[in-house]
Formats: C-alpha cells, structure tokens, sequence
C-alpha cells in the first residue's frame, strides 16, 4: 500500500535518526548516575573477579596475582560459578589495569556506564532490525523510540549488569539472523553464532536462540529451498561457531566444557531462589505463585499502547502468516520466518515458564528481553495502519503514537529517577501498593541521603526493615560511609537512631512506634518505596529529677549507673546465680506524667525478662499495672499516668539483667498522633 501523504518522500528520517541516537547517548550519559546500586551488583562483580581470578591463573599459573583478586573465591567452587559474566568481565579487567585503585563509588559508575552503553547498541542494532523487517526509518524509529521510553526498561538499563545486556545482546543477534535471513550469507551465519552464545553466557535461555535458526533450517529443508547438504553444513558450521566461541567465553567450561553446560541448565532450569513477593496484596513465597504473575506484571508494567500494539500485530501477521503460507512469494516467506522467530522470542519463554512452573520473583525482570519483540509487533501494528490507503487511519495514528510518547515522556521525566515502579492506567493507583516495589532497594540512595546531609554526629546507627543497605552505602563518599553504623533489623530499637523501612514487600507504607518520628518518605506517583524514622530525643524526663534503685530480698541499692547517661557503664544482676528475684524502682523528684520507658540494654535482645511487668505509683506502696499501647525489645509505652515511681520486674525469676539506661518518657510533652503525610520531606 502506498503512504496516503502526497509528494516525494521526505529527506528529514536520514537526520532524524542520528539525531534521536545522538538525544538517547547524551541522555544516558548525564543521568547513569542518578540511580543507586542494586542488591545484585556487588555479587555480580565478585562472580566477575571470581572468573578472572581463574583466567589469569589458567594463563599465567605462575605469575602472582594481586591481593584484591587472590582474596576473592575459586570459582569451581564458588556458589554463582555458573553465571557467566563475559560481557561484565571488561569493567573488572579495567579494574585490574589500575590495579584495583577506585573508590566502591567510581567502580559502580563505570559498571553502571557500562551497562548503559551495551543497551545503546542494542538500540542501534534493534533500528537496523526493524529497518530491515520493515524497509522504513519510520518503523525503526519509532520502534527504538517505544523500547527507550519504556520506564520500566529505562532505569533497568543503567544499573542492571544482567538482564538488561541479555536483551541487548539478544537484540545484536536477532539482527544478524534477520540478515542471514535476508540474505543466507554464512558471514552472517557465523557471526549470529558467536553473538548468540554470548547471550547464551549470560543467560542459559539464550540457547534458544539456536534452536530457532535450527528450525529455520529444517524449515527450508522440508521446503525444499536447501538441499541436505547445504542445511546439515550451514547446521554443523552455527553450531561450531556457537560452542567455540561459548566455551572461550565461560572459564567454567574450559575443562569439561559439557558437564559446565549441563550443570548450567540444571541450575536454571529449576532455579534455587526461595523468596517472599507481594503479588495483589497477598505475601505468598515464590514457588506458590499463580500461573497468570507473569502476564499480569507484564500487562500492568508496558506502557498501553504497545501492549494493544502488540495484540494487534501480532493477530494480523498470524494471519497473514496462514493465508500466505502456502502459496507467498519468497519475499512473504523471508518476512514470515522474521516475524515467528519474533513470535517465538515473544511468548515461548513466558510459556515455558508458566508450563514447568519456574521459580519466579522480582517482577518480570528476568523475562524483560521478550519486551523488544512485544514492541516489534506493535510497531508492525503501527505501519500497517500508516500505510492504509484511509488518511483517516493514517492521522489518527499517528495522532495516538505521538500522544502516547509523550506522555509517557513527561512522566518519567517527572518522577526521574524512579522509572522502575512505573504501572501503567490498567490498574488504579490505589491498587498498585498491593505489588513489588523498588524490590532492589535501587532508590535507597536517595532515602538515606538526607540522613547524612542533615545529621551531623559521627556514629549514626541505622537499621532497615524490608532492605540491606551495605549495597547503598557504596554509592557515598568514604567520609560519609564512615559515619553510618550499619545493625541488623530486630525489635530492640532503643539502640537505633534510625529505622529505614522498605515498603516494596508491604501492603502498605506506615509505620508507627512512639519513640520514632518520620522524617522523610520516598514517593513515586503517590506509590510509597520507603520510609525512614528518627529516634525521638526532645520528651524525656531529665536524669537528674530520676532515682533508681534495684530492689532484692537482701537489700535495696541504688543504681546511678542508670541515670548517668554513660554508655560504658551498666547494672548487671544474675538472678539465678544469686538465687533471688529482683525489680528496679524508679523514684522521680515530684508527680510526673509519663507514657513511656526505655531500658537500653548492653546487647540487642539481651538483658531483660522474657516478660516484662511494669506498674506505677503515687505514693510508693500501693502499684497499678501499666495498660502497654506499643512494646518493643526494651521500650514500653503505655497510656498516661501521673506516678512518682515506677516498678519493672519480670514475670518469672532467671533473669540475667544488664542494663545501661533508664530513660522515662514524658507524655506531656508528647506531640499529638498525626498522619504520616505531615512534616514529611517527600520526594515526588
């Protein structure tokens, strides 16, 4: 069909593209640094030393290896031993070359960088397959233009070193089969092998892409368009190329190169990975998702347009497909066999994960290479109606791909850098805190940067619920690591001056405990990803209007250690060694109002009862249990009594008491209950 605007064909699609890859390179390079470093870096980079660990030694066995790769794991033995990190194998050369001489935070900017410009010439690479596919910059254009505006795709492509270089790679491969394809140039042929065991390194999945030219060949076989011979030495010459250039690739194999592949394929093929996911509000373990997890998170996650793009394209060149099988020219067939092998690339993975029921989690990030052939087909949607002989058809398409880019545009330029918990107008916003957020603690970073910006001490102590920040903490300067003591997450908060809480495997984004206040919440499109709570300082009794005493059988002691605000000193009492019971009273100077104490231990979680017994008193002789509204570990807090003493004792005797503070909690100075949205520093 012929385009339905009059005149020659216009000249600008020559400038257009090296102008939009020139906009896509320029972009990335300004913003690689804008997003923070996923848990999955750092064990990348140390499988990564772990290959060149044994390269080098399997080249130079003699030659010394430097400290910082002699310290890192064997690989036949180490636990990730069959990833392959060829393409993430040239940052940790790099590394060596300057002998291990940049800071964590430059090592991930060059990983990042890298990860980066491997997706900019898979872009390059998809243009020239659609190009081709389709004979017009138009298609390719917009194509590569769908692909780089996907949000979800967008961010992936600057900070994860796996998934996104398998599509990358992928889509280097799938042009050179395309092109042999077009042309059976056995060039081509080879150099299709070679690129497709590097995505096969990457990912064992990959291998399909092998099985595909393989099936194009005995599909030209059964046709009759190659005579046996030919077929069986362009087969034996792919396969060559592709084990050859696997095997130089992967360090695994270079002993016993099939017990490697057999290994990797038994490792994936039932992968490990026990995980919690939060999938339609539900917390359910990994292995017990429904079958739909994938199609749901892909069809809620791609932008709409490529989605209907994709059902569109897809159904009519099906169509065309069965209609033109039998009796389509040679031009027909050669498109046909483009468009399965798209088709296959497209659905066959999510199939044979649903049908073998694969271990899943995170989302749809494993799977995000069949996104490229979701896009290929609404761009094959899209030409088709910019070729109907209709100006109607015509304008309003191109009316709804401009719409579509645009918007799409504008939203992630306003939520950069937080592309990666992008849903689209298919589920509401109040439903999308029932899924997976920021699952990679990506934008942590940028949640806890106000903490060291805005706190001057020197030692802040800091937990996380629901995130592992020692990732994170790569992404600050030496100066500022330094300053952030890292504890693990329990109950026991009076040790913490900061609660950093993930909301990705939550439901909700709130949390509540009286001897924290928020004071800043990370938000995306009104999604919560993570919130972080400062200890209260400001509503304590003073020390100095508190006496307390430990009270035994044998006698009552005072015990100013408690009140000295002195970490190093403590009150330590064995009940079972001295084979009594005892309790600590608190004596304060005049009536007090009070809804709170702490008992700050000298370990996490050791040093008080099991269960702990408070009451209160006017007058020292007649004691009313406390009625608790929050506990942790070793703080109370209660509803406001008027009291001049306080009692704690346990409930059963056996206590090893070791306490270092008592801090009583002041309710009148207490700040009304208010919502998580006031005083909050967002980001939005």
């Amino acid at each position: 069909m012929s385009d339905p605007v009059a005149g020659t064909r216009p000249r600008y699609p020559l400038i257009l593209a090296p102008l939009l890859f020139a906009a896509i390179l320029i972009t990335g390079l300004l913003v690689f640094d804008d997003y923070g470093i996923p848990y999955d870096d750092a064990i990348e980079r140390t499988t990564t030393f772990a290959n060149l660990k044994y390269i080098l030694s399997t080249v130079a066995p003699n030659d010394p290896l430097p400290p910082a790769l002699a310290d890192q794991p064997d690989l036949l033995s180490w636990v990730d031993r069959y990833y392959g990190v060829a393409v993430q194998i040239p940052t940790a050369v790099l590394e060596w070359i300057f002998n291990f001489r940049f800071s964590p935070l430059s090592i991930y900017k060059i990983r990042h960088l890298w990860t980066f410009l491997q997706f900019f010439i898979g872009l390059i690479f998809f243009f020239r397959l659609l190009k081709l596919r389709c004979g017009s910059d138009r298609a390719a254009l917009i194509g590569v233009l769908l692909l780089w505006l996907s949000p979800r795709i967008f961010a992936n492509s600057f900070y994860n070193v796996k998934d996104l270089p398998f599509l990358s790679w992928i889509l280097i491969a799938a042009y050179f089969l395309f092109k042999w394809i077009k042309n059976d140039s056995r060039t081509d042929l080879i150099v299709f092998a070679a690129i497709a065991a590097v995505v096969t390194n990457i990912r064992v999945i990959g291998g399909l892409l092998l099985l595909i030219l393989i099936g194009i060949i005995l599909e030209r076989l059964v046709r009759r368009d190659l005579s046996f011979k030919r077929a069986l030495l362009d087969g034996m010459l792919a396969c060559g190329a592709y084990g050859a250039v696997w095997i130089l690739i992967t360090p695994l194999a270079w002993r016993q190169p099939i017990s490697a592949m057999l290994g990797t394929i038994r490792q994936f093929s039932a992968y490990p990975h026990v995980s919690n996911e939060l999938y339609f509000g539900r917390v359910t373990l990994n292995s017990e998702l429904p079958w739909h997890y994938l199609p749901v998170w892909i069809g809620i996650t791609s932008p709409i347009p490529v989605l209907f793009g994709f059902i569109g394209g897809a159904f009519s060149e099906i169509s065309s497909l069965f209609r033109e099988s039998r009796n389509g020219s040679q031009l027909k067939l050669i498109s046909a066999r483009e468009d399965v092998s798209a088709l296959i690339l497209a659905t066959a993975p999510v199939g044979l994960a649903i049908v073998l029921g694969s271990s899943l989690y995170n989302g749809w990030r494993h799977f995000y290479f069949v996104y490229p052939w979701i896009v290929y087909f609404a761009v094959l949607f899209l030409e088709r109606m910019f070729n109907s002989d209709r100006q109607s058809i015509y304008i309003a398409a191109w009316g709804a791909i401009t719409v579509s880019l645009l918007v799409i545009a504008a939203w992630m330029i306003r939520f950069h850098p937080y592309q990666m918990v992008y849903f689209n107008a298919l589920i509401p916003k109040s439903r999308r805190v029932l899924f997976e957020k920021d699952y990679w603690c990506v934008s942590c970073r940028d949640a806890v940067r106000p903490v060291i910006e805005s706190d001057p001490n020197l030692r802040i102590v800091l937990s996380a619920d629901g995130a592992f920040l020692t990732h994170t903490m790569n992404a600050f300067p030496a100066s500022d690591r330094e300053r952030i003591y890292l504890t693990d997450w329990s109950d026991d908060y009076s040790e913490k001056d900061y609660l950093f809480i993930s909301f990705s495997r939550k439901p909700t984004g709130a949390f509540n405990f009286p001897a924290f206040e928020p004071v800043n919440r990370l938000t995306a499109d009104g999604l919560p990803l993570h919130g972080v709570y400062r200890r209260v300082t400001n509503r304590l009794i003073p020390s100095e209007k508190i006496s307390v005493q430990a009270r035994t059988v044998a006698e009552n002691a005072a015990v100013p250690q408690l009140t000295d605000w002195a970490r190093e000193t403590l009150w330590e009492f064995d009940e079972t060694a001295q084979g009594e019971k005892a309790a600590l009273r608190i004596e304060f100077s005049d009536l007090v109002s009070i809804d709170g104490i702490t008992l700050r231990t000298v370990i996490q979680r050791n040093g008080l009862p099991d269960e702990v017994r408070i009451s209160w008193s006017s007058d020292g002789e007649i004691y009313v249990p406390v009625k608790l509204t929050d506990s942790s570990y070793s703080e109370f807090f209660f509803e406001p009594v008027e009291a001049r003493f306080l009692r704690i004792e346990g409930t059963e005797a056996g206590t090893s008491w070791k306490l270092s503070e008592v801090l009583v909690w002041d309710a009148r100075a207490a700040e009304p209950i208010r919502s998580h949205e006031q005083g909050i520093s967002f980001t939005d």
